[in-house]
């Protein structure tokens, strides 16, 4: 995060006072307390501020948008611990209202204004936040990991997640090896070797290698509107030994 990378930059004699709640949530400066945990230190400045467990956590996901850290996953997974006393809120507006006096039901309506607050915490709008309860009931963990990674977005893992467990791992390796092929075309754009062979010379040599090694050459869809050819490392150092690419 930011204020990590910032705190370990810092060298100054006087580091910024972290602000806490009575029960010791750290609300900001992690990196100022993350140094001094690191560092051994016992005892740090802090200035002490009044709010309930709840308050302190939609504080921190007000702080902690994209640009400092946390995707869209990781906040409405930290807002979903909200939803109890949000609920609990809305029924006691409820009794207060004199609407359905002693009631433990939400209504319709309620329930949707629930979602909106933990949307609203979050950062995110409501279909998010039903899409990760649907993923946190029906995600293989591998799956939840790559949410938390930033490797999947929730629309995508909401739609794996439809499929039997073993289907969403299929889905999940596929992707990634899309992923990992793109980068090397990226790379392979950025970086162009000089002399290549042109695509119908480049297409015979990928021809003739498949045929002396069967299963050796790999064909991936790209997102790319171009056809690229990507020759590995071995196929091109043997057809053009003069070449170096930089393809990883």
């Amino acid at each position: 995060m930011r204020e990590l990378n910032d705190a370990a930059q810092h060298n100054g004699p006087i580091a910024p006072a972290v602000p806490v709640t009575s029960e010791g949530i750290v609300l900001a400066e992690m990196g100022t307390w993350q140094k001094a945990r690191d560092n051994g230190q016992a005892v740090i400045e802090c200035s002490e501020c009044s709010l309930s467990a709840d308050e302190a956590l939609q504080f921190i996901l007000a702080r902690y948008r994209p640009s400092r850290g946390w995707n869209a996953f990781i906040r409405v997974y930290a807002a979903l611990t909200l939803e109890p006393g949000f609920e609990e809120r809305a029924l006691a507006n409820q009794r207060s209202g004199g609407k359905q006096k002693g009631s433990l039901n939400l209504s319709k309506a309620e329930r949707i204004e629930t979602k909106r607050e933990i949307a609203r915490a979050a950062g995110v709008g409501p279909a998010s936040v039903s899409k990760v309860k649907f993923i946190l009931d029906r995600a293989h963990p591998e799956i939840i990991e790559a949410l938390k990674n930033g490797v999947i977005r929730i629309h995508r893992a909401w739609c794996w997640c439809k499929l039997p467990e073993s289907e969403q791992i299929e889905k999940l390796a596929g992707y990634e090896e899309v992923r990992a092929t793109a980068k090397i075309i990226r790379n392979a754009i950025l970086e162009p070797g000089q002399d290549l062979p042109g695509p119908a010379e480049a297409i015979n040599d990928v021809q003739r290698q498949s045929a002396r090694a069967p299963g050796l050459i790999k064909v991936c869809t790209s997102r790319y509107p171009q056809t690229f050819i990507v020759l590995g490392q071995e196929l091109l150092s043997n057809r053009h030994p003069q070449l170096e690419m930089k393809l990883t």
